[in-house]
C-alpha cells in the first residue's frame, strides 16, 4: 500500500494562530472539513496536538490504512478541540468525550482509539510549562475511564488468548502486531456495542473482513475469533457482532 505523505510543518502552518490574543478560536479552525469548533492558538500547544495524533496513528496503523490523510486531519482537529474541553471541568468534559466516542464508534473508530488519543495528548501537554497540570490530568483520566471500561468487560487475558488463536490460525508469531491491533480494536468495538453504541463492531468488521482488501486466509481467520458473551454482558449486541461470541 502506498505510504501516506505527511508534512508536520505544513500541517502546523494550516493550524497556525489567527488571533494571538485569544487562547482559542471558534470560527477560524482551518480544518473546516474536520469540524468547525475551537482549537488552541498557542504554537507549542498545537504542535503537541499534532504529535499526539501522529503517535496514535503510528500505534494503530489501521487509522492510516482506512482513513488516510483526511483521518489524520480529523485527529488533529479533534485533538485541538479536546484540549479546549479541559477548561470545562471534569463533568462537562466527560460528557463531551462520551459524545465524541459515540460518534467515532459508529464510524469504525472504537473508543479504544479515543482513549489512547487522550492519553497521548496528556503526555504531550505535560511537557509544556504553560499548560495547567490539572488539564493534563483531566485528559489522562478521561482516557483511563474509557480504557477501564474495556478491560472490565473483556480483560487483557481474554484478549491475549484470542490474539494467540488468531496468530496461530494465520501461521504468525504470537506477538504479531496486526493480530494484536485487530483483537484490541474488536474487543473495544464489542464493548461499545454493549454500551449501547449499536453498529460499532459491524462498522469495524465490515472493513477487516472485506475480501477486496484482505486475503481469504485473513478474513477466515478473523471470523474464528470468539469471545464469551459473559465477558461483556447479556444484552446490547448489534446484529453484526453476534458471530464473534460463543454460544447461541
Amino acid at each position: 500500500m502506498r505510504e501516506i505523505e505527511y508534512d508536520p510543518v505544513k500541517q502546523y502552518r494550516s493550524l497556525a494562530p489567527v488571533h494571538q490574543e485569544q487562547p482559542y478560536t471558534t470560527g477560524d479552525n482551518p480544518l473546516r472539513e474536520a469540524g468547525h469548533h475551537p482549537v488552541p492558538q498557542e504554537r507549542e500547544t498545537l504542535l503537541a496536538v499534532l504529535r499526539a495524533t501522529e503517535s496514535t496513528m503510528v500505534e494503530f496503523p489501521y487509522l492510516s490504512y482506512r482513513f488516510g490523510h483526511r483521518g489524520r486531519r480529523f485527529g488533529d482537529s479533534d485533538g485541538g478541540w479536546l484540549v479546549t474541553m479541559a477548561d470545562l471541568g471534569a463533568v462537562l468534559m466527560e460528557e463531551q468525550v462520551e459524545w465524541l466516542g459515540s460518534v467515532c464508534a459508529s464510524r469504525g473508530l472504537p473508543r479504544l482509539l479515543l482513549a489512547r488519543h487522550l492519553e497521548l495528548l496528556a503526555k504531550e501537554l505535560t511537557l509544556l510549562a504553560d499548560i495547567p497540570r490539572e488539564h493534563c490530568l483531566l485528559l489522562q483520566q478521561a482516557g483511563g475511564r474509557l480504557r477501564r471500561m474495556i478491560d472490565e468487560k473483556i480483560p487483557p487475558s481474554r484478549r491475549r488468548q484470542q490474539r494467540q488463536v488468531l496468530s496461530q490460525s494465520l501461521g504468525l508469531a504470537p506477538d504479531d502486531y496486526a493480530c494484536y491491533e485487530l483483537i484490541e480494536l474488536l474487543a473495544s468495538a464489542l464493548v461499545d456495542d454493549d454500551h449501547g453504541l449499536e453498529g460499532a463492531s459491524h462498522s469495524l468488521l465490515s472493513w477487516f473482513t472485506d475480501g477486496r482488501r484482505f486475503s481469504p486466509t485473513w478474513t477466515r481467520a478473523v471470523r474464528t475469533v470468539r469471545f464469551d458473551r459473559g465477558d461483556v454482558g447479556p444484552a446490547g449486541f448489534s446484529h453484526g457482532s453476534a458471530p464473534y461470541f460463543q454460544g447461541k
